[in-house]
C-alpha cells in the first residue's frame, strides 16, 4: 500500500504517519475484503490514493464494528 506522500513522489515527506497509513490499509482491507483503493490501471490508483477517495468500510460491509471503522479512518 502507498502513503498519498509516496504516490505523489514527495519521499521529502515520507515518516512514521506513512507506516500508519500503510497499517490503515490492511485494517481497510480486512475489515471490507477488498483494498481501499481499487482502479482499471495503476495511474488511476494513484490519482485516488493522492485524492483520498475510497468508500467508507461501513458502505461495503454494514457489519464493521464502528470502533475499528474509526481506527481504520484515522490510520488512512
Amino acid at each position: 500500500y502507498m502513503a498519498p506522500e509516496q504516490a505523489e513522489g514527495r519521499l521529502d515527506l515520507i515518516g512514521p504517519h506513512t507506516d500508519i497509513f500503510g497499517l490503515g490499509a490492511v485494517l481497510y482491507e480486512l475489515l471490507t475484503g477488498q483494498p481501499p483503493f481499487k482502479g482499471r490501471s495503476t495511474i488511476e490508483v494513484l490519482r485516488m490514493t493522492k485524492r483520498g477517495a475510497f468508500p467508507l468500510p461501513h458502505e461495503l460491509r454494514p457489519d464493521v464494528p464502528p470502533g475499528l471503522e474509526a481506527a481504520c479512518l484515522k490510520a488512512l
